[in-house]
């Protein structure tokens, strides 16, 4: 049930940015256990990820197929920091830049849940 676990991942992330909309005025023990979950979401799926993929490509393809996403995946990593910082040059506002990214965020979740719901269960 990989695409659900990332449904799941994905509904953490993009609650835990919608939390952050008004970053500056969480008290630190509101915040330190946002964070924590933000930053276990950011290093947990990636795994899940490239576990489904390889489970749904073409045997002796999953190489390729994982290769291929990860260029999109470090093309994330790579222009993520720049624009969140020039989402805040901007509109002066890191809460309005995490909403726009917990959007993205969301995006993908429903999708996950869409492919998750249209996968077929199998019993134990």
């Amino acid at each position: 049930h990989g695409m659900a676990i990332l449904a799941l991942i994905g509904l953490i992330c993009t609650l835990g940015l919608i939390a952050l909309w008004n970053l500056a005025t969480l008290p630190e023990l509101v915040l330190i256990p946002i964070l924590c979950l933000l930053g276990a979401t950011a290093s947990g799926w990636n795994g899940v990820a490239m576990a489904e993929m390889a489970r749904l490509c073409d045997p002796g393809e999953a190489s390729r197929v994982i290769g291929a996403v990860l260029v999109y995946t470090f093309i994330g990593v790579v222009i993520g920091p720049s624009s969140m910082a020039a989402l805040y040059g901007e509109i002066g506002s890191y809460g309005h830049g995490l909403a726009l990214f917990a959007v993205a965020s969301g995006i993908g979740t429903v999708i996950a849940a869409i492919s998750a719901a249209r996968q077929p269960r199998h019993r134990l």
